[in-house]
């Protein structure tokens, strides 16, 4: 990781017509629920998302780090037989209020009139937060995210555009491995 955290240094060196982006964005977000559980659990119908971006265009290609956040909750609604009748339980999960991956993002541009659209992959580490009964939040430990986003960005005019990122991410929670859709909307400047 620190090889590509050094190559990523010397980038904007070693690079001809490159420029700096820098977006923020908001929006929502819905999970999975997670994989290897015996209760039944859905994900969560809609949370809150958060993103900022840092990027370096090459040609066709962005290359970065991108700080997201959202939620990680789930609904447990069953019913379980048992000796004394039929108990149904109810119910929701926190598997990370908030969930703060920070990722490194390499995108394909695919560039049109004012705007472009990318595809690429990201991955790192998300840090994980809990909240504990009495309503405070505890770190819960860093946990591997990856995944992969795709996007529109539209140019206003050569220093603003306006973003909207789909993505999808695999957070590797132990135990309860979730995968999340972030949709956000924001801006994108070019200092």
């Amino acid at each position: 990781m620190r090889k590509i955290l050094v190559l990523l240094a010397f980038v904007p060196f070693i690079a001809k017509s490159q420029t700096v982006e820098i977006g923020l964005g908001g929006g929502v977000s819905t999970n999975t629920g997670p994989f290897n559980t015996t209760i039944p659990e859905k994900g969560l119908q809609l949370g809150y998302a958060g993103t900022f971006n840092l990027f370096l265009h090459l040609k066709s290609w962005q290359l970065g780090i991108s700080a997201e956040a959202y939620q990680l909750k789930t609904k447990t609604d069953y019913t379980e037989s048992t000796v004394a009748g039929d108990v149904h339980i109810t119910g929701t999960s926190d598997y990370g209020s908030p969930q703060l991956p920070l990722l490194l993002e390499i995108n394909k541009l695919f560039y049109q009139r004012k705007s472009y659209i990318y595809i690429g992959i990201a991955g790192w580490s998300g840090i994980n937060f809990l909240k504990d009964p009495a309503g405070g939040i505890v770190y819960n430990g860093l946990q591997p995210v990856f995944g992969a986003q795709v996007g529109y960005t539209y140019g206003l005019s050569d220093l603003v555009g306006i973003n909207v990122n789909l993505a999808a991410r695999y957070n590797g929670i132990p135990d309860a491995a979730i995968i999340s859709f972030p949709l956000t909307v924001g801006i994108r400047l070019r200092p």
